[in-house]
């Protein structure tokens, strides 16, 4: 068995008629999940499932990659970066699949 690591995928999920999330009219969110494990299957897997207990879909996977925090701070969105990091901080601590922030596809076209 090799060791756990932490995984992200960068992801866009179309909203669906039951989506929990506040949503000001966007047809698709764009959100980072993290999961601590040794298979990047097992977070793509938690991830499908939570989306759609949430009322999302997953649509597309931008990134998946072994989480590196220097890659995903700074940048033109400190505040972003921030919650990032603390989702990230959050998966290793818990072994959960955790979420960043949730964006929506207007506010990316604003």
């Amino acid at each position: 068995m090799s060791a756990k690591q932490l995984w992200v995928l960068s992801l866009k999920a179309k909203v669906l008629e039951n989506c929990e999330l506040d949503n000001d009219g966007s047809e698709f969110q764009y959100v980072e999940s993290f999961l601590l494990t040794d298979d990047s299957n097992e977070l793509l897997t938690q991830t499908n499932i939570t989306l759609g207990q949430m009322g999302l879909e997953l649509d597309n996977k931008i990134k998946l990659v072994v989480y590196k925090s220097k890659e995903w701070s700074g940048g033109n969105d400190p505040i972003g970066s921030e919650l990032l990091q603390e989702a990230a901080e959050r998966a290793i601590a818990t072994e959960e699949l955790t979420f960043g922030p949730f964006t929506s596809c207007n506010f990316m076209n604003e």
